[in-house]
């Protein structure tokens, strides 16, 4: 499944769903990757300041991964040529 995340919130609220998926409770993957529980709740919560190599550590666990791609660009017929901008 791919999933288009824009927000803290929303990855917190994705990586709440497939660990509820795994039937991981937010305390045992916290001592599978060395973490306080309540830092689960901060990330599942989307609270500002998690650090990426723990967000990568929490992703890995769950057996996730982060791509990257370029937000398609709104095409308006009529103005312009409507191309994208190749990357």
């Amino acid at each position: 499944m791919t999933q288009v995340i824009t927000s803290a919130k929303q990855l917190g609220q994705s990586l709440k769903r497939f660990r509820n998926l795994k039937k991981i409770t937010q305390s045992d993957l916290a001592d599978n990757i060395s973490l306080g529980q309540k830092s689960i709740s901060f990330i599942e919560q989307g609270k500002p300041g998690v650090r990426l190599d723990t967000l990568f550590r929490v992703l890995s666990e769950l057996d996730l991964e982060i791509v990257i791609q370029k937000k398609p660009t709104n095409q308006n017929p009529g103005k312009g040529e409507g191309l994208q901008d190749e990357w």
